[in-house]
C-alpha cells in the first residue's frame, strides 16, 4: 500500500493505537513560528457523517508557554526535489478585465492569480506584494509531508504524542478532534487534521518533525521568492502561493503525493469562499487562512474544460460573498473561452 492509500484511508478520530514512536529530541531544528488560525472549529471531526461548523476568527497569536516538554526533531533529511518547470504561461487581458470589473474599489485590498494549467493563460494582480500568511503557511507544510513519504523518510504510520508544547499553540481546533496534551495521532491523521481542519498545534509539531529548512529549501526550489516558514512573519505572496498550487496541480513532486495533496484540500472545512463560486460538477481544493487584517483563499479547480489555481489574498476588507463573485467571474469567463487547440 502506497503512502498516499495509508494517507487517504487512516481515518482515526484522533487517537492512533499502535506504531513506533519517534524519538524526542530536545532542540527543535528550527523555531515553529507563531501563527494565528485560519478558523476556530466545532463539529464532528472529517471521516464522519456531521458537517462541522467552521468560522473564522481574528484570534490573538497565543502566548509563549512555559511548558518545559521537548518538542521533536527532524533527524534524516530528505533528498532534494526533482527538477520541476512551471507551465508556460500568457498574460489574458480580457480576463483581467473580468477580474477588475468584478472586484471594482475592493481591487486596491487584493493580490491575486489566476493560473489556467491546461491552456496556458494567466491574470495577476499585485502577485508579489508581501503578505502575512496566517494559515496559508500549512500548504507548504503539506507539500513537504508528501515528498518526505514519497521518499521514504517519513513513516505516516508513525505515533507522534501532543505534548504540552504544542497544545499550547491550539486556538480552538483541537477539542473537535477529540485531542488533547498527551494524545497520541498517527502522522497521517496529524497531516489529514492539519489540513483540513487548519489545526494549529498540529502545523507546529508538523514543521518540527518535517525540518523547517527542508520546507524553506524545497519553496526555494520550485521557484517561490519570498515565502517562508522560518520567520514568525510567515510571508508570502499570491505568487508563491500559486506556484506551488501550480505544482501540485501538474502531478508534482509525484502523482501519488499530488493525488493525495489534492484529496485533502478537497476536503477542507471552509468551503465559503473561493469554492462557492464554482458549479457542483467540478472539484475545489482549497485552503483558507484569516488573522487580524488579512483573509485568503487559495485553491486548485478541476472543471470540465481543463485545470486552474486560483489565489486570493486580502487584508480582511474583502468579504466571503467577494471570493465568491470573483470565484464564479473566473469560471464563467475560462468556461466560455476555452481557446481552440
Amino acid at each position: 500500500m502506497t503512502w498516499a492509500i495509508v494517507l487517504l484511508a487512516t481515518m482515526a478520530a484522533g487517537c492512533a493505537d499502535g506504531g513506533a514512536s519517534i524519538t524526542v529530541d530536545p532542540v527543535a531544528d528550527a523555531q515553529s513560528p507563531e501563527t494565528g488560525p485560519s478558523a476556530t472549529s466545532t463539529g464532528a471531526p472529517p471521516g464522519t457523517t456531521a458537517t462541522p461548523t467552521v468560522t473564522a476568527t481574528e484570534t490573538p497569536a497565543p502566548s509563549a508557554t512555559a511548558c518545559a516538554e521537548p518538542r521533536y526533531q527532524r533527524t534524516v533529511e530528505p533528498p532534494p526535489l526533482p527538477t520541476w518547470t512551471p507551465v508556460s504561461l500568457a498574460d489574458d487581458p480580457e480576463l483581467l478585465a473580468v477580474i477588475d470589473e468584478t472586484l471594482g474599489p475592493l481591487r486596491e485590498h487584493v493580490s491575486l492569480v489566476v493560473t489556467d494549467l491546461t491552456h496556458g493563460r494567466t491574470a495577476t494582480i499585485a502577485p508579489d506584494r508581501v503578505w502575512y500568511a496566517a494559515s496559508l503557511y500549512k500548504l507548504p507544510l503539506l507539500f513537504e509531508a508528501a515528498w518526505q513519504w514519497d521518499q521514504g523518510v517519513l513513516n505516516p504510520d508513525e505515533v507522534v504524542v501532543l505534548t504540552c508544547a504544542y497544545t499550547a499553540e491550539d486556538l480552538g481546533t483541537l477539542a473537535p478532534l477529540g485531542l488533547k496534551t498527551g494524545s497520541e495521532v498517527s502522522v497521517a491523521d496529524a497531516v489529514r487534521y492539519m489540513t483540513v481542519a487548519s489545526d494549529n498545534a498540529l502545523a507546529h509539531l508538523l514543521s518540527d518533525l518535517l525540518g523547517a529548512r527542508n520546507v524553506d529549501a524545497h519553496l526555494a526550489a520550485i521557484g517561490a521568492r519570498d515565502t517562508t516558514v522560518n520567520d514568525a512573519a510567515l510571508p508570502t505572496t499570491a505568487r508563491d502561493v500559486a506556484l506551488l498550487l501550480q505544482a501540485i496541480g501538474t502531478d508534482y513532486p509525484s502523482p501519488d503525493a499530488a493525488t493525495a495533496m489534492f484529496e485533502l484540500l478537497s476536503e477542507q472545512w471552509i468551503r465559503t469562499r473561493l469554492p462557492r463560486g464554482v458549479p457542483a460538477d467540478a472539484v475545489v481544493g482549497n485552503k483558507t487562512g484569516d488573522y487580524a487584517g488579512v483573509s485568503h483563499d487559495a485553491a486548485i479547480v478541476r472543471a470540465s474544460f481543463g485545470t486552474y489555481v486560483l489565489v486570493m489574498l486580502t487584508d480582511g476588507q474583502v468579504d466571503e460573498e467577494v471570493f465568491g463573485e470573483v470565484s464564479a467571474a473566473i469560471y464563467r469567463y475560462l468556461a466560455s473561452s476555452v481557446p481552440n487547440e
